[in-house]
């Protein structure tokens, strides 16, 4: 990579699968059901927890992901404006989608700090082979995969 080179490219942070009604009837079914037990337990805090996680998943479930404007420069990675040098993170990888996964791949990396392990950015519009050849330079691949928990959480679209 040149002295002032940089790849730059915009994406959305999240895949954003559009939901149908019967989605968030089905939500809103299970969360009242959950509550409605949980009062019939005598446990009316839990119930109040359970709307309110329902309706923020909703409010979540139904704006679209903000564009993220990513970077790779000559000190680090630029997500937005937050800037991960070189030196806090150890590895980098490349994670491709399963199956029919209608998914970007996505730029896996991973951070010395002990509470951001995984950092992750897609990789729409850009090339792959580009930004593996820009980090190379810098930092070691690794095979990381997104925890199972991600998976879930971006298959019940949330």
């Amino acid at each position: 990579m040149q002295e002032n080179e940089m790849i730059r490219w915009e994406a959305p942070e999240a895949h954003h699968a559009p939901h149908t009604s019967d989605w968030y009837i089905a939500l809103w079914i299970i969360a009242i059901s959950a509550s409605a037990a949980a009062i019939l337990f005598a446990n009316v805090l839990l119930a109040l927890i359970i709307l309110l996680a329902s309706f923020v998943a909703t409010m979540h479930a139904r704006k679209g992901p903000k564009m993220t404007h990513y970077e790779i420069t000559r000190s680090g990675v630029r997500m937005d404006n937050i800037l991960y040098p070189y030196r806090t993170l150890d590895a980098f990888s490349i994670d491709h989608p399963f199956g029919d996964h209608p998914h970007f791949p996505r730029l896996i990396l991973k951070s010395k700090k002990t509470f951001m392990p995984l950092i992750s950015a897609t990789l729409s519009g850009v090339s792959e082979h580009d930004v593996r050849e820009s980090l190379l330079d810098h930092l070691p691949e690794e095979e990381l995969r997104e925890s199972i928990l991600h998976h879930f959480l971006e298959y019940l679209g949330l």
